[in-house]
């Protein structure tokens, strides 16, 4: 098993806010699953079906994002490169296969991404691939130290470690 050179630990709270956002909107579709209260708008069975979707989609999301609070996800960076172990854990991506590391946004939320080399593809469902921008993986971990500090220190690993070897500046 590979040693950990670092590991950063993603923020509790910010999962438990979700997690409390998503118990709010389940409850908010549980009670219109139940009501079915006919509005002007909407017939009784409208408002049911979309009781039950909310519960279905955020009861889901609250239950992953309670995981997360009670085990938070960590980045995990090595001499040969980095991973993520959490909810879904994924494979190792060595250094020398990322072209780049940015700061991507998805909606309101801002994510590190990283860019792979050409001709090298990663099939790994624990780094959510955003094709319309051209990222190979977003890291959903965030760190304490916030989304450019952790671009910052995933840069400087990869230009640290990607020939193999440790550069003298590091």
């Amino acid at each position: 098993m590979e040693r950990p050179q670092l590991v950063l630990t993603g923020v509790r709270w910010k999962s438990c806010l979700r997690a409390l956002a998503s118990l709010t909107i389940a409850a908010a579709g549980l009670w219109m699953l139940l009501s079915g209260a006919e509005t002007a708008r909407y017939p009784g069975v409208t408002v049911r079906i979309i009781g039950l979707l909310l519960i279905l989609a955020f009861g889901f999301n609250a239950v992953l994002t309670t995981i997360r609070t009670v085990k938070p996800a960590k980045l995990i960076l090595n001499e040969k490169g980095f991973r993520i172990e959490g909810v879904r854990s994924s494979q190792l991506i060595p250094w020398e296969d990322v072209q780049a590391f940015e700061q991507v946004s998805v909606g309101l939320a801002r994510w590190p991404a990283f860019r792979l080399k050409p001709g090298i593809s990663v099939r790994d469902q624990a780094f959510t691939r955003n094709i319309v921008s051209g990222y190979d993986g977003l890291i959903a971990v965030l760190p304490k130290c916030g989304l450019t500090r952790t671009v910052e220190i995933l840069s400087e690993w990869r230009e640290r470690y990607a020939n193999g070897t440790v550069s003298s500046t590091a």
